[in-house]
């Protein structure tokens, strides 16, 4: 057995045992386009917004797709695979997604599926339905069902909020722990055409509250640069997406903490973006 495994599993078995204060693969979705903005992902609109906030879903033009992977402290054992579809249409989008985390030893497997659309002008909504599955060697498996909420609002042209609440009700998972309820409250501004600041605090149940801020600046018009920081836990961001086409984006981030180490991440995502002034009624 490789000494990662070792890590690996005591890392795992560490998370079974402390899932009210663990940090499990639910966080970790989304790959380089999160990772890269430090998971500010709360204002996050698109397809990616399925692993933020799911209102953000609200914004995808047809059909849209994300695969992403995120090695998490260089870890295999740690490492978290998602993808992700959405379709947009009149009657507002919809959404599905899948992640796997772990290993033999420890995993978690999440399936969700979406619904989001835009209630008036400049405000959307959305909600998931989450199945999810914890497996240990030593407590077996576990399946789950929850949800998750999303809200979107642009309160103006440049200055837009986002909320998001996952797991807002008591779920047990074993006798006596509970899959952590999460919060998060986001704002974005966006400077000018190229530059857009984001920052979002979130509470994670019987944690301390987690303070984020990051940065998005195109250079060109295929080519942008993105930085962030996680000012709690003492991380940095940064990552570099690259359009290919109108619609397919490719991104990819490397983040650091100082205690725990570096995470490489990438994303591959297709899609058409609904502007804000538009909406779905323009859709024939």
């Amino acid at each position: 057995m490789r000494w990662s495994h070792y890590i690996g599993v005591l890392f795992s078995f560490f998370l079974w045992q402390n899932i009210a204060n663990a940090q499990t693969s639910s966080l970790f979705q989304g790959g380089a386009h999160a990772e890269s903005l430090a998971h500010t992902n709360s204002t996050f609109q698109g397809i990616s917004g399925i692993y933020g906030n799911i209102a953000g879903l609200s914004y995808v033009d047809g059909f849209a797709g994300d695969v992403s992977y995120d090695g998490r402290f260089n870890l295999t054992e740690l490492a978290t695979a998602s993808v992700a579809t959405a379709y947009g249409t009149k009657a507002g989008t919809f959404g599905f997604m899948a992640s796997k985390y772990g290993f033999d030893s420890y995993s978690e497997n999440k399936i969700g599926v979406a619904y989001a659309r835009k209630l008036g002008k400049g405000l959307a909504l959305g909600g998931m339905l989450d199945l999810q599955q914890f497996n240990t060697e030593t407590n077996g498996t576990a399946n789950k069902i929850t949800f998750e909420v999303g809200l979107y609002s642009e309160l103006t042209k440049k200055l837009h909020v986002g909320v998001h609440i996952y797991s807002p009700g008591t779920v047990s998972l074993t006798s006596i722990q509970n899959i952590p309820s999460r919060i998060s409250l986001g704002v974005k501004y966006m400077v000018s055409k190229k530059a857009i600041l984001s920052a979002e605090a979130t509470k994670i149940s019987e944690r301390s509250i987690e303070v984020k801020m990051a940065v998005d600046y195109e250079l060109q018009e295929r080519l942008g640069l993105r930085f962030g920081s996680n000012i709690t836990q003492s991380s940095i961001h940064a990552g570099i997406y690259i359009k290919a086409s109108e619609k397919l984006r490719i991104t990819g981030a490397y983040s650091y903490n100082i205690n725990l180490g570096s995470t490489p991440s990438i994303s591959l995502s297709y899609g058409g973006f609904l502007a804000s002034n538009q909406t779905k009624s323009r859709r024939k």
